[in-house]
């Protein structure tokens, strides 16, 4: 079995996979702070609490919290006998990396393309929606070209409700109508349709930007499902992109 580990700013997700075959999925919040506290969340699923993760042969881990990598790092070294494999723009990706400088890219985007263009072909736009919405380009040759970073939908809210002292919070959700007639309905339009809207825009201005009309876009992240479900320029909605492009570097 590989153990596939997405280390992000607001959650960690486990994939279990059996060869290329996603089997389970486990989610915990990054706030969780000890090794200890991650592996309660995790063996179960991993067949932890008989044979402290026997399943597991091998690890690969993508990061963009540095601190967490370490703890992650410890976990699988104390609970499953392994060394992960730190996923980093130096690992054996397949592809070349059209970046001016590569060590700032974060994992989670190489994770994705890699996915992407060897499971949906290429040229390919991946679209993550998460704590920030990236966007990046897997070019005709199968590199990666390059991208975008905006603020994801919690993150522009938090930063709404912080500063606008008469709103407050409210579930990121789709309204059924943009024309709100009360406060709590027009902060979750706006949020939502504002996304979607710079989801939409972004996609066609990329695709024109690099001559792309025919990429595939693929959308991914934490809230991919309520965008993507939404957006008129997505193709594949896969929540787990990021876990598949571990599995298909290290495993």
């Amino acid at each position: 079995m590989f153990l596939a580990i997405n280390i992000g700013n607001s959650a960690v997700k486990f994939g279990l996979f059996k060869g290329r075959e996603l089997l389970d999925v486990v989610t915990a919040p990054s706030s969780t702070k000890t090794v200890e506290q991650f592996w309660e969340i995790v063996k179960k699923p991993l067949g932890g609490a008989e044979g402290e993760g026997s399943k597991v042969e091998k690890i690969g881990i993508a990061s963009v919290v540095p601190v967490l990598t370490e703890v992650f790092a410890r976990l699988s070294e104390m609970h499953l006998s392994q060394k992960a494999h730190v996923l980093s723009f130096d690992s054996p990706l397949g592809f070349q990396i059209r970046y001016d400088e590569p060590a700032q890219l974060g994992a989670d985007r190489l994770a994705n393309a890699a996915a992407a263009r060897t499971i949906y072909g290429y040229p390919a736009i991946v679209v993550d929606i998460g704590t920030a919405t990236t966007f990046d380009v897997v070019d005709e040759g199968g590199d990666f070209a390059g991208g975008l970073i905006a603020p994801g939908p919690a993150t522009s809210a938090e930063s709404l409700f912080e500063k606008a002292a008469r709103l407050f919070p409210v579930q990121i959700e789709k309204p059924d109508r943009l024309i709100a007639t009360n406060t709590a309905d027009a902060v979750k339009a706006g949020i939502y349709y504002g996304n979607l809207g710079q989801i939409n825009y972004i996609i066609s201005r990329l695709k024109l930007e690099a001559g792309y009309n025919n990429a595939k876009v693929i959308v991914t992240g934490g809230l991919a499902e309520l965008f993507g479900s939404g957006s008129t320029g997505i193709d594949v909605i896969d929540p787990n992109l990021t876990l598949r492009g571990i599995n298909l570097i290290f495993a």
